[in-house]
This record gives structure tokens, C-alpha cells and sequence, in this order.
């Protein structure tokens, strides 16, 4: 066994740097949310919170995807904390 948090593909992808999207998978995201707060909401009248995190599930699944990690993705949301705290 080798050392380290994880291994297979999962590990190997991580090893390259993370890709830009094409325009269709930058458009996955927001055609998910539409879609499931249009007919989740909409429809069949499910509460926005539990749509929104489906949604988030999605983006999270195409970033994987595209080669970033939850420490990747974590950085971004603690820089966009960071710097938007000040106003607060």
C-alpha cells in the first residue's frame, strides 16, 4: 500500500494541475440549479435550502471533475471570506 490520503484514479488526477472548463461544463452548474430550484421549487414545492445544496453537490461534482480538490476549493472560499470581510 502505498502512503498518502488516497489512491487510484482519484489520486492520479490530483497530480495534474486542475483544467479551465469548456463552455458546456461551466454552463452544468447553472442549468442544474435552474433546473432543480424551476422544478424542485417550483413544481413540487421542496424547500430552497435542500435545492440549493443539490445544486452545490453539482458545482462540487464538476470541479472534481475538472481536477480540483475540496483543499483547492477550500482555499477559494476562505480567500473570498477573507477579503470581503473587511466591508463587514
Amino acid at each position: 500500500m502505498t502512503e498518502g490520503s488516497g489512491s487510484g484514479p482519484a489520486q492520479a488526477a490530483g497530480s495534474s494541475p486542475p483544467r479551465r472548463p469548456s463552455l458546456g461544463e461551466a454552463l452544468v452548474p447553472l442549468l442544474a440549479m435552474a433546473a432543480l430550484l424551476g422544478f424542485g421549487y417550483g413544481w413540487l414545492g421542496y424547500p430552497v435550502e435542500v435545492l440549493l445544496l443539490a445544486a452545490a453537490a453539482v458545482a462540487g461534482a464538476v470541479a472534481f471533475r475538472l481536477g480540483y480538490r475540496w483543499k483547492d476549493m477550500e482555499a477559494g472560499i476562505v480567500a473570498a471570506i477573507d477579503k470581503g470581510m473587511p466591508a463587514m
